[in-house]
């Protein structure tokens, strides 16, 4: 079925969807029980309503009046959009991509840009403190970190 669509629509075509859908399908064999689908499912709607509420919060922060429908299209296109490779830290093209995402619900784009701004300094901040715990607990030190960084620029 999905062959008559590929040969038919020129897009779906170029996006080889029957070699996705066996992809799809190669993933869900790992899938052996009940529990294990359960728990496969329950802990992915707790990262995407996890993320959902950092989104939320984030928007809301700048004053933006949020709706359930807003935030899980924001979530979709930010993550989406962040597949493609990009500068580091997507500077900018994150932000884009909130403008993109919110534009679409009358949010003004300077108010989109000040969310984007907000969200992705409070993401990079988790990314930043992750990090320092764990060289904190690694009992990893500063001149470590530099010398292990010149050994990888020089080679072994």
């Amino acid at each position: 079925m999905l062959g008559f669509f590929e040969k038919h629509i020129p897009l779906l075509g170029r996006l080889h969807l029957i070699d996705l859908a066996h992809s799809f399908v190669d993933g869900l064999r790992a899938i052996q029980s009940p529990r294990t689908l359960f728990w496969s499912v329950a802990w992915s709607a707790v990262l995407w309503l996890g993320g959902a509420a950092g989104l939320a919060t984030g928007v809301a922060a700048v004053g933006i009046p949020i709706t359930a429908p807003m935030i899980f299209f924001l979530m979709v296109v930010s993550n989406l959009g962040m597949a493609v490779p990009s500068a580091p830290g997507y500077v900018g093209v994150y932000h884009a991509l909130v403008i993109a995402g919110l534009t679409p619900f009358g949010v003004p784009q300077t108010a989109a840009l000040s969310a984007g701004i907000v969200i992705h300094a409070v993401v990079f901040g988790y990314f930043l403190l992750g990090g320092l715990v764990y060289l904190w607990l690694g009992r990893f030190s500063l001149s470590q970190l530099i010398s292990g960084a010149r050994e990888s620029e020089h080679g072994p």
